[in-house]
């Protein structure tokens, strides 16, 4: 029986991590360019867009049907999502309240291209943003709108960033490889439970369930921490500026390492939740130049607030203890040696 259990557990273990082989290969796969198309219009984003990484979308502008007709064109370009405007082609004028660029044409000037520079941030676990493109005209129903769905990824390469250093393969590998692990401590904890010098099984379940938490709720912490001791001061262009869900974005220019670097931040992003500074996140004008931090291990990531979260803080100082707790359980429930 017990042979036979080894060799299913083995058998599940094998097709799990083969399941996730292929998820990787997926996730390391080149992304395409997508174009979808409306009447006079052609709209051509990245199918996957990595986050804090610039990228480019292309509006190909032609007559419409009934161009014959027209004097002037009037076109409204769209953003749905976590995405802030970099930069866009002359003639575009971006309303960063509205979320949305205008432009005007006239038969003489088209067709012609449009493109605009974007930039992203996955927040509160939004994996999909979108842009739209669509003639203004206020008398023909439906309106002609092509709209492209943008899939959002942390990098096109799996890797886990832990602290200022990245480790090779997708965050999904290492979660498994300590999941089994622990999976593997209880199984030995509950055979091995009334051997001498052994913890008990429940101790023991106790302890790895509070590491766990600890572990999640202080990894906001120690960016924090990183954060106030070892980022590098510099001073940032404001490009944009939103607020998407609780937390308020800002798309910034800024010198990193000797080179202009694009990104989008504004507060210490490895957070259940923004700390929901409206007033703060509005007072940042596009133009407008404000001191701010980048993480020089990690350019693209940059911050304009820097104060550590004392929720977090609290929470995480809860839960370090919890865990402290559960280890001296642990090691106070050893069955007494013979």
């Amino acid at each position: 029986m017990a042979v036979g259990g080894g060799h299913r557990l083995r058998g599940w273990f094998c097709r799990a991590f083969s399941a996730m082989a292929c998820v990787m290969a997926a996730a390391a796969a080149p992304a395409s360019a997508s174009e979808g198309t409306a009447d006079g219009l052609a709209l051509e984003c990245p199918r996957d867009v990595v986050r804090r990484e610039p990228f480019r979308c292309r509006v190909r502008v032609a007559p419409p049907d009934d161009a014959v007709a027209r004097d002037g064109f009037e076109l409204r370009i769209a953003l749905q999502g976590p995405l802030l405007r970099v930069s866009s082609s002359p003639g575009l004028v971006f309303d960063h309240r509205a979320r949305a660029w205008s432009w005007r044409g006239d038969p003489s000037t088209l067709p012609q291209v449009l493109e605009m520079e974007l930039v992203t941030e996955d927040s509160q676990g939004v994996m999909q943003a979108q842009v739209s493109a669509a003639w203004v005209d206020p008398v023909r129903e439906p309106p002609r709108e092509v709209v492209q769905a943008l899939r959002i990824v942390h990098h096109p390469v799996p890797r886990l960033r832990v602290g200022g250093s990245w480790l090779p393969g997708a965050p999904i590998v290492w979660f498994a490889g300590l999941l089994a692990a622990e999976v593997a401590l209880l199984a030995g904890a509950w055979r091995w439970r009334r051997r001498p010098g052994a913890p008990g099984f429940g101790a023991v379940l106790a302890c790895i369930v509070a590491g766990n938490l600890s572990l999640m709720l202080n990894a906001g912490a120690i960016d924090d921490l990183r954060a106030l001791h070892r980022y590098e001061a510099s001073t940032c262009e404001v490009l944009d500026r939103t607020e998407w869900g609780n937390w308020p974005l800002a798309a910034l220019r800024y010198a990193a390492g000797g080179r202009s670097v694009a990104s989008v931040g504004f507060e210490g992003r490895n957070r259940f939740y923004g700390k929901g500074d409206g007033e703060r996140a509005g007072s940042l004008e596009p133009g407008a130049r404000v001191p701010c931090w980048f993480d020089p291990a990690h350019p693209s990531i940059v911050v304009v607030d820097r104060s550590p979260s004392l929720v977090m803080w609290l929470v995480g100082a809860l839960t370090l203890m919890l865990w402290l707790a559960t280890l001296r359980w642990a090691w106070r429930s050893r069955q007494p040696l013979r």
